[in-house]
Parts: C-alpha cells; structure tokens; sequence
C-alpha cells in the first residue's frame, strides 16, 4: 500500500522546514524527486539547497545540471523523473502524479489558504484511492507532530 505523508507547515516557513525534511529523505538512501509546480520555485529550491547551512552538504541537482540518474535529490518544476526516484517530495501544491512511488510527501503552508484548500482536495483524493494517509503538523518550536 503506498504511503502519503502530509506536513502540514504552522510555525516555521518552507525554506526552514523543507532542507530538514529533504536531509532525512536523502538519509535513507533513495531517490527523491522534489516537485515545485515552477522554474522559478525549482531554482529558488536548488539555492536553498546549496546555502542553508555551511555544515553540511546536500547533494541534489536539476535539470540544467546534467547527469540526472547520478543526483540522490532532484529538483523539478513538474513530474519529469530523470533520477529514477522511489519517493516523490511535493511542495507550494504542484500537480502531482503518485503513480511511480513509492512514498509521497506532501508539504503545505498552512497560512497560505489556498495552499491549505488544495492540501484538503489532494488528501480526499488519496484516500479514496485507498492509499495509507499520515498526518504531520509543527508544534510551537517548528517540530513535526504525528496526529492519531
């Protein structure tokens, strides 16, 4: 059964919460394609990538980069799996095809209403397709939250 987990952003902003997430997905090993519904979004992501922190590396690519099936993260306007990724990571509510994967995450500002609204439609419309749905919400310090 394939697995979609939502995360739901309260406290802290994409660009802080994002290069967490995105460290725990590279951590298990798979590819990961990160989908940003815009070039603009994708090359805003490819420099959040490489400068939120001077500690740490985060290899990811895009497109312009070449040598897709080398980058563990890739990071797309749209659905182009040039990587072969196993989990699909979307965000500012892409359009998205869950198809191929086998892991969806699902981030969305939750003080971005219409955000909010397609996160509504995009989760009634995974669980009529009978997919496993998890819930994840920001305490007050930024820290994800699994609702029961």
């Amino acid at each position: 059964m394939k697995e979609i987990n939502f995360y739901h952003l309260t406290t802290t902003t994409l660009e802080k919460a994002l290069p967490k997430l995105m460290e725990k997905v590279y951590a298990t090993g798979k590819h990961a394609l990160l989908v940003t519904g815009s070039e603009e979004r994708a090359a805003v992501i490819d420099r959040l990538l490489w400068s939120y922190t001077t500690i740490r590396f985060l290899p990811h690519g895009v497109k312009a980069d070449g040598n897709h099936e080398l980058q563990p993260i890739f990071v797309s306007p749209d659905m182009e799996n040039l990587n072969k990724s196993e989990i699909l990571v979307v965000i500012n509510g892409a359009e998205f095809d869950e198809a191929k994967f086998s892991k969806v995450l699902y981030m969305f500002d939750g003080n971005n209403d219409e955000e909010t609204a397609k996160s509504r439609e995009v989760w009634n419309q995974m669980k009529k397709k009978g997919f496993t749905l998890s819930y994840h919400k920001q305490d007050d310090e930024g820290k994800w939250q699994k609702a029961a």
